[in-house]
């Protein structure tokens, strides 16, 4: 039955993870990203793949926004092993979280630079998206999840393009994304994700653009200035009206219609209008300056009214704007986005007159210019590599379909065979499908013997009835078996019909069409398959094929039944060392573990015993107490009576020592004459009281050694562990103390630590 708390959790986090993905950037800019994150923190308490993948793709996003794209490639990675725990139904109700996933993932990875492996993740969701989209009986929320994830997925993919230098690929991928819906939509987030598409877009236009002009091809740069012209009208009555049409736009939404405009502006040789869309660009993302875009956002802005600046012949306005710029993008380390800034910064500084600054600045330039074409030459080399290998993957694809439907019936064949460890099985197998498909009226199957010297006859059939041999030698010239066995090779022999060969079975009819083929595992030869006929045309290159095929999993079969049986023997003679090994392994970590003359704990044990009781006291912030104990004039014992004697006494004491302990207590000897406990639970009051039962009781005890009778006391010093100790020495060294001070006040008596 349901948890009816748990189901509650589950429907209230789908109702807040729902409610981000509607309205991300909003939510992004406005809360904490602790709320993005505490989502996923829920998603892992209760346990529900689907939730945890959805809520990673929300964390994923809000850590790219933040430029923490190497943890965001990781999360997704997290994400897409939650999704693939999904039942197929599940898989199939979540479609738009899988793509999400992939998409962030891609996201990451171009951030990273690493384009050659995001762009087959973003293809990947494109694929996913569109299934998610056209996936009958989805829910509203499903169907906008889809919409939305479609969309970001081919920006992205758009992007991964340009980064590459395909420009024409990456218009043709922002070609597909929808309009900008009019307004009154009621989903603000799918507009911010159309708008900040749409600025992708005419950014790669423009990139057309300039390589257009630098081409001499200037009637396609202006059709694309046209064409962006014509998606900024498009939108510019949405973005720039009043909040009571537009509050469904985010300041990060907007500021990108007037980056794209200035941009515009500039390419169409209007600094003046440019400067004043940079300028507000800066106010639309003022609006939100905890965006995680901001820093850079302005850095893009102060760019362009630097190239505004500098068009417009102003110098020292370029120069302030330079400054602004680049002291934002050091913090994103935006190398694409300094180098002309660096730039303009030499223009402008040339034009102030001062030529050194500016020839340092223009080695700068040439110095980010040159990372910047390196960079996009390796990701370009990676996405060529990732392209290749697509393709190659396709075409292999291909092939091994091919591959697949001619050879479906040997590998069922080749499943029977191997799965068989009984060599007499194999055999049998392979004499059933050799008659099946291959036109043989005669078919033996002959295995080399241990020493690999004589070919014996494992299997005989010729027109259904058996048939035996004698052996043959490896060596004999003769033989065309022993050939194929000695070239490791099959061989087709097709001999006239009045010579038949001298090792022809006496009492067989002569079969002068026959095929002979080696059974061969890694380098060894195992031996070979006769296969004899009178029809000429039987033994062609696809016969052969089938042949060899058959070869193989037999040899295979064989080999495995030969070692399958050697292994049973092995098995079979190791298993009674195994045994006494296993006890002797056993005896050895007693003995390492225990003191041989009185059977307690040894010191090594007590500490092992110790950490794992103050890791336990200190979880569950419980009382534990270490107790020190040592025989009073125990030298005067073994100088009296002999150390045989002094054996006796320890044994004894450790003995009525144990049976003063409670269940838990540990005792343990740690040096000649001293014992340690450990007391778990105990405070200092009942540690104390342990202790005394215990020196009572030794002091009562009466110790018979060779007719003698002797008595002993012990002393004690007990020690409670401490909130700041750290280790079980710090506690072990106070009850040492206390144990120092019993024996300074006349010894046979208890001390704890003050």
């Amino acid at each position: 039955m349901t948890d009816p708390a748990g189901l509650a959790d589950i429907v209230a986090l789908d109702s807040d993870i729902a409610r981000v993905e509607r309205d991300f950037y909003h939510v992004f800019a406005a809360e904490s990203a602790s709320v993005v994150e505490s989502l996923v923190g829920r998603a892992r308490e209760t346990g529900n793949p689907a939730l945890l993948a959805r809520s990673i793709c929300l964390q994923c996003r809000a850590l790219i926004a933040r430029g923490q794209h190497a943890v965001a490639a990781v999360l997704a990675r997290e994400g897409l092993a939650a999704f693939a725990s999904l039942t197929d139904s599940a898989a199939w109700a979540n479609l738009a979280a899988r793509a999400e996933l992939l998409r962030t993932g891609g996201c990451a990875l171009l951030k990273l630079g690493r384009s050659g492996e995001a762009l087959p993740l973003l293809q990947d969701a494109v694929t996913t998206a569109e299934l998610a989209v056209a996936r009958p009986l989805r829910t509203t929320d499903d169907e906008r999840r889809s919409q939305h994830v479609l969309i970001r997925s081919l920006s992205n993919i758009g992007s991964a393009l340009l980064a590459v230098r395909e420009i024409d690929t990456a218009i043709a991928m922002y070609e597909r994304i929808p309009a900008v819906p009019e307004p009154g939509a009621d989903d603000p987030g799918l507009i911010d994700d159309l708008l900040l598409a749409r600025w992708n877009w005419i950014d790669a236009l423009h990139q057309r653009v300039r390589r257009s002009r630098a081409a001499g091809d200037r009637d396609r740069a202006e059709a694309d200035l046209v064409t962006a012209l014509r998606l900024l009208e498009g939108v510019s009555e949405r973005v720039t009206a009043g909040p009571e049409v537009s509050s469904p736009i985010t300041g990060y939404g907007r500021q990108g219609y007037y980056a794209s405009l200035g941009r515009h502006l500039l390419l169409a040789e209007r600094p003046d209008e440019a400067f004043e869309m940079f300028e507000r660009q800066i106010e639309a993302i003022s609006a939100e300056p905890d965006s995680g875009m901001y820093d850079w956002v302005l850095g893009i802005a102060h760019a362009g009214m630097a190239q505004a600046a500098l068009a417009q012949d102003a110098p020292q306005e370029a120069l302030r704007h330079t400054a602004l710029a680049l002291a934002r993008f050091e913090r994103h380390d935006e190398v694409e986005e300094r180098a002309p800034v660096l730039l303009v910064r030499a223009m402008a500084l040339r034009s102030l007159g001062e030529f050194e600054d500016a020839y340092n600045e223009l080695e700068g330039y040439h110095a980010l210019r040159a990372r910047v074409e390196a960079e996009a030459a390796q990701q370009y080399a990676g996405h060529v590599t990732a392209k290749l290998g697509l393709e190659r993957a396709r075409a292999e694809t291909e092939s091994h379909r091919r591959i697949a439907a001619t050879l479906e019936t040997l590998g069922r064949i080749g499943q029977e065979i191997t799965a068989n460890l009984d060599a007499e099985a194999v055999v049998r197998i392979l004499s059933r499908y050799v008659g099946t498909l291959l036109a043989a009226r005669s078919f033996s199957i002959w295995l080399l013997d241990d020493a690999g010297r004589e070919l014996r006859s494992a299997f005989g059939v010729e027109d259904g009835q058996a048939v035996s041999a004698a052996p043959l030698p490896l060596d004999h010239a003769q033989s065309w078996i022993a050939r194929a066995v000695r070239e490791r090779q099959d061989i087709v022999a097709a001999l006239p019909p009045d010579q038949a060969p001298a090792t022809l079975i006496p009492g067989t009819p002569f079969m002068p069409f026959a095929i002979f083929a080696p059974l061969i595992v890694g380098d060894r030869a195992l031996g070979a398959l006769s296969i004899q006929t009178d029809r000429p045309d039987a033994f062609g290159d696809n016969e052969r094929s089938i042949l060899r095929t058959l070869c193989t999993y037999g040899a295979i079969a064989l080999d495995n039944a030969a070692a399958y049986r050697e292994l049973r023997r092995t098995v079979s003679a190791l298993q009674g060392t195994q045994n006494e090994l296993s006890m002797r392994t056993a005896e050895f970590e007693r003995l390492s573990l225990t003191d041989q003359l009185t059977g307690v704990p040894n010191r090594r044990h007590f500490m092992e015993r110790a950490t794992i009781e103050i890791a336990e006291a200190q979880r569950n912030a419980s009382a534990l107490a270490v107790a020190m104990l040592d025989i009073d004039h125990f030298k005067d014992v073994n100088d009296r009576y002999g150390h045989a004697a002094g054996d006796v006494a320890l044994a004894q004491i450790a003995l009525i020592a144990k049976e003063g302990l409670r269940s838990g207590d540990f005792l343990a000897r740690v040096g000649g004459e001293e014992f340690a406990l450990l007391l778990p639970g105990a405070g200092p009051t009942e540690a104390l009281a342990i202790a005394e039962r215990m020196r009572a009781a030794i002091e009562r005890m009466t110790i018979r050694f060779d007719g003698f009778e002797l008595r002993v006391t012990a002393s004690f010093g007990v020690a409670n562990f401490k909130s700041g100790d750290q280790t079980i020495d710090d506690a072990f060294s106070r009850a040492d103390s206390a144990l120092y001070r019993s024996k300074q006040t006349g010894r046979n008596r208890v001390t704890g630590d003050p």
